[in-house]
């Protein structure tokens, strides 16, 4: 096998993530050891561009490193016996092709990554009416899709690494998975079906129209070109308004609210996403501590930070004044860009512990 040894440090989980968005994957972070995404919105942090995860220091409460599905096929086999597993997995690659396989050295359960031909399709599944695993649940074969997610590298709750073959996903760009049609999804399920003895779906999940979001762009549309320059200044705010609140010990909520209503005004203007806006004033909230002092913490930082942006977001920020004739202005600004997008990366949007 291919799968090089399980990571242990946290550096090298974060350079792993930022090595699959390099690769076209999207990156997320799980609870160590478990399958649940770590923080509120997570969808929206590893749609961001780049994700949070890509950018953000690896936690150690959230080690495990899961793919967000949008727009891929992963074809997860929940099925312990061996001669119906081998089964599945023998009938997905006769009717899909070939695909990488995460698997575990203590079961015989599987997963096979492809990518949808066309949209992000959701989820779509067949449960057996007869035969159950281990765990005493009913078999299963899930197509995970469109806001789903399956844990790619850590250990799985059993304790047992998480294993690739041939390769691992940091290791293959994403293009390179076999696209698969949802007739040929439908055709597999149908098939799977007979091996688990499982009602054959009946209902046909329909591509979304929106394809998975891609490296570049920005969420919104401005009515005022985006250079570099205003992402450069976007992500500058951030760090240094992050790095303010995280640092504060009293008047935490309005502050809170004010520095994401600005932060509102340059998502409104497509100069940064709001994902990464929203995880970087969210954590700060937690480094501060105001969301362990509150009943309901969680919960208030969060209502207090979507206020503030969607005010703000009412209000786009205006453009900005025209900066002086300079030949080599454009240069200047992608070396300041990519200087903030180094600095974001190396304190965690301004907020790492």
């Amino acid at each position: 096998m291919n799968t090089p040894p399980p990571l242990q440090t946290r550096d090298e989980i974060t350079n792993l993530r930022r090595q699959l968005w390099a690769q076209g994957h999207r990156p997320l972070a799980v609870r160590t050891g478990g399958k649940e995404p770590d923080g509120m919105n997570w969808t929206g942090r590893a749609r961001a561009n780049p994700p949070f995860a890509a950018i953000n220091p690896a936690q150690s409460w959230a080690l495990n490193t899961g793919l967000l599905c949008d727009g891929l096929r992963a074809v997860d086999i929940d099925v312990d016996y061996p001669a119906r597993a081998n089964a599945l997995r023998e009938l997905a690659f006769a009717t899909l092709g070939g695909a990488p396989a995460r698997w575990r050295a203590n079961s015989h359960r599987i997963l096979l990554l492809y990518r949808a031909a066309e949209g992000a399709p959701k989820k779509r599944a067949i449960v057996s009416g007869v035969y159950t695993s281990a765990d005493g649940k009913a078999e299963k074969v899930e197509i995970l899709g469109y806001g789903q997610q399956f844990v790619a590298h850590g250990n799985h709750p059993s304790g047992a690494p998480l294993e690739w073959w041939p390769l691992p996903p940091q290791q293959f760009d994403r293009a390179a998975l076999t696209p698969v049609t949802e007739d040929q999804i439908t055709a597999f399920l149908a098939e799977a079906a007979k091996i688990i003895a499982a009602p054959i779906e009946h209902a046909t999940a329909l591509p979304r129209p929106a394809v998975a979001p891609s490296h570049g762009g920005c969420s919104l549309a401005s009515p005022e070109p985006v250079g570099n320059r205003e992402r450069a200044y976007a992500a500058d705010a951030l760090a240094r308004n992050a790095a303010e609140l995280a640092g504060l010990h009293s008047g935490r909520n309005r502050a809170c609210n004010a520095i994401a209503f600005r932060m509102g005004r340059m998502v409104a203007a497509g100069w940064i996403e709001r994902e990464m806006v929203e995880g970087a004033l969210y954590a700060a909230m937690e480094i501060n501590g105001w969301r362990d002092d509150n009943r309901h913490g969680d919960r208030k930082a969060w209502a207090t930070l979507q206020s503030g942006l969607t005010n703000g977001m009412q209000r786009p920020h205006p453009p900005l004044e025209k900066a002086p004739d300079n030949p080599n202005q454009q240069a200047e600004w992608q070396a300041v860009w990519r200087a903030h997008q180094e600095y974001l990366a190396s304190v965690g949007g301004g907020v790492t512990k």
